[in-house]
């Protein structure tokens, strides 16, 4: 998911070379986040779905700065994997508004053995 709100007050730039001084400083392995229209960065401990959706994230770059981006079909298995109520929020207005490889998630659902809320 493209990054391509500059006119937001959070300094996302300056987010991205501390996750990757965290990374040059070994104090971290690897990360991936998520934002939608200045919605706030999340940093989730990567193992199983997480450290699969951080290993397939989008890499991009922010005003000179490299960064991973979570697919959204990780999103939705991830929230999928929490359960709370607002990780169904969540799925369920990733699967309404995101362009999502339904192939892609229907295979992330089995092989981690998770559902999907139904409406």
């Amino acid at each position: 998911m493209p990054i391509d709100d500059k006119s937001s007050n959070i300094p996302l730039a300056e987010v991205l070379r501390a996750a990757n001084g965290l990374v040059a400083a070994k104090l971290i392995e690897d990360w991936a986040y998520l934002l939608l229209k200045a919605f706030p960065v999340q940093f989730l401990a990567a193992s199983g779905l997480t450290e699969e959706a951080v290993r397939e994230a989008e890499r991009i770059e922010f005003e000179g700065v490299p960064a991973k981006i979570f697919r959204a079909e990780h999103i939705v298995a991830i929230a999928a994997s929490v359960g709370r109520q607002k990780d169904k929020a969540r799925i369920e207005q990733l699967l309404q508004q995101a362009e999502l490889d339904r192939t892609y998630l229907e295979d992330l659902i089995q092989r981690y053995k998770l559902t999907l809320p139904t409406s």
